[in-house]
């Protein structure tokens, strides 16, 4: 079939993911359950392996059990849907202060070349257009991929949009009339990011970013003590705000004093240099 090559990128992709995972967990025997709430101080000094273990313990169990069944055993390929792909970046968003800096995504070039074998099957399921179109955007996605201390959340987020571009494609013309784009739609309730992400993302403090939450000019919504930020938000704030004139800061020049008109008929005296009149 035209799709085969797509349907095993896919599965790649999303097994590409897992990998950024499952090694920080091989430390663990068995798999951690009945976790308590952590204070502040007590969450940012978890490790990476404890924080990360802590994360896919409280995932969706379906996709929970798919990432441990790979940790010490023979993991099993598959896809992952777009809600799992969602937790995913939910669930990585915020980590840790103490394994920020290692938090980050691992990328793998030989994967990324990899979408050129899917070529002759989008030319021939598709257009020669659409063909070119795949390669660009898959070059594209490598490149963003291969960015330095990429957050492993973003990693995630990047690789779900690549995803969404294959499913189109696996789909074929027929189901898929109407779309003139081969560029990903957003995914199904737009993929948030913590309050660090957005702060390198618009160069703006915590306190600010949290004014225009609750002001309503950046969509989000709170979860417990935090607050979760659109990404499109994000982007659609910093062009707003790129448009804007900022207000010229120059003085304005004094106001000269306007000159007193004598009423008419207005008689004056002058003194004297005696002081007579």
């Amino acid at each position: 079939m035209a799709t085969n090559e797509l349907s095993n990128f896919d599965r790649d992709l999303c097994d590409y993911i897992l990998g950024q995972i499952r090694p920080h967990l091989r430390t663990y025997t068995v798999k951690p359950h009945g976790l308590t709430e952590l204070d502040y101080d007590t969450f940012h000094r978890l490790d990476l392996t404890k924080w990360l273990g802590r994360v896919v313990s409280r995932l969706p169990t379906s996709l929970a059990d798919h990432i441990w069944a790979g940790v010490h055993g023979k993991p099993v390929v598959r896809s992952l849907t777009d809600a799992e792909l969602n937790a995913l970046v939910f669930a990585l968003s915020d980590s840790p202060l103490r394994c920020e800096a290692e938090a980050v995504w691992v990328s793998f070039d030989g994967l990324h070349r990899r979408a050129v074998e899917c070529v002759p099957q989008v030319r021939a399921t598709w257009t020669q257009q659409t063909a070119e179109e795949w390669s660009k955007d898959s070059a594209a996605f490598g490149v963003r991929l291969c960015e330095a201390d990429l957050p492993l959340s973003g990693g995630i987020a990047i690789v779900h949009e690549w995803l969404l571009c294959v499913r189109r494609l696996t789909r074929g013309p027929a189901t898929a009339r109407g779309e003139n784009k081969l560029s990903a739609p957003e995914p199904t309730g737009a993929t948030v990011c913590g309050w660090r992400e957005a702060m390198r993302v618009t160069g703006l403090k915590k306190t600010k970013l949290y004014e225009l939450f609750r002001d309503g000019r950046l969509k989000g919504y709170k979860d417990g003590g935090m607050i979760r930020f659109y990404r499109t938000g994000l982007v659609s704030y910093m062009k707003e705000r790129e448009n804007v004139v900022a207000p010229s800061t120059a003085p304005a020049p004094p106001r000269k004093p306007r000159a007193q008109t004598p009423a008419a008929g207005t008689r004056f005296k002058f003194l004297s240099a005696s002081g007579s009149c």
